[in-house]
């Protein structure tokens, strides 16, 4: 799992700041650890209600007209999701009550299902996969919102996304 606290070609990890940061990152990942773990150990009741808040899902045409779906919920500062190879917003974010945390702590969660995964279009044909094609993606993800995320949060697969995100 990767959080990058930098805006898209300008990092901030730079100088004595960067210890600062580290701090804030590591405090992320312990973060999104003690969420899952308390999911996986709640009782049925609670993890139901996880899974039943209102999201507002909806799908965008991205750089190259492919649909991709996204989550959104909350306000405030941008948090961009990425979820993991082989899966979706709903069951890395949504299931383990990621997305409610941190919506409930002030943020603007904003969850894709990235290309060819959950409610995603999936083509299987070599040209709607040009290279970089899921970070590019992610760009007119924030294009088509008008926004610019505080923090890009990334798993598996999403890490790897948010690192190309940040190199566009």
């Amino acid at each position: 799992m990767i959080l990058s606290l930098h805006s898209r070609g300008k990092s901030h990890l730079t100088g004595m700041n960067i210890f600062r940061k580290l701090g804030l990152i590591c405090g992320g990942l312990v973060t999104l650890s003690a969420c899952q773990m308390q999911a996986e150990q709640s009782p049925p009741s609670i993890i139901q209600s996880i899974q039943t808040f209102e999201t507002n899902r909806q799908s965008y045409a991205s750089f190259d007209g492919q649909s991709i779906s996204y989550l959104e919920r909350g306000n405030g500062p941008v948090l961009l999701l990425l979820h993991g190879f082989s899966s979706s917003a709903q069951h890395n974010f949504v299931d383990t009550g990621i997305v409610e945390s941190f919506a409930d702590a002030g943020y603007r969660v904003i969850a894709p299902d990235l290309r060819g995964h959950g409610a995603s279009q999936v083509r299987d044909d070599a040209r709607s996969w040009p290279r970089d094609a899921v970070a590019r993606d992610q760009v007119a993800l924030m294009t088509h919102l008008q926004a610019e995320p505080h923090a890009v949060i990334g798993y598996s697969f999403g890490s790897l996304t948010a690192l190309r995100y940040h190199l566009l």
